[in-house]
């Protein structure tokens, strides 16, 4: 599907990287823009940034890379992880 993802796409009624509605399509820069001045403006930059600082110290302590420890963190939760869970269970 790759080597054909366009035609594939296309045939599905997909937009893929061409102007217009869907989630495939291509957003405009100014659009992308807008979205980075309100992430910057709201402070959602600054914390995915942190996120990822500390996502990276952690997976070397681990001794994992980035994509490792992410994939990690998706598969398993520690104990006391949920709110109504108790440490010791």
């Amino acid at each position: 599907m790759l080597e054909n993802k366009e035609e594939v796409y296309g045939r599905l009624g997909a937009n893929y990287g061409r102007q217009g509605t869907g989630a495939l399509r291509a957003i405009p820069k100014e659009d992308l823009d807008e979205l980075k001045a309100i992430f910057d403006e709201t402070g959602a930059t600054e914390r995915i940034e942190l996120v990822e600082r500390y996502s990276r110290k952690k997976a070397e302590e681990m001794g994992m890379t980035l994509e490792e420890y992410g994939k990690y963190t998706f598969e398993h939760c520690s104990r006391g992880h949920f709110n109504n869970e108790e440490e010791t269970i």
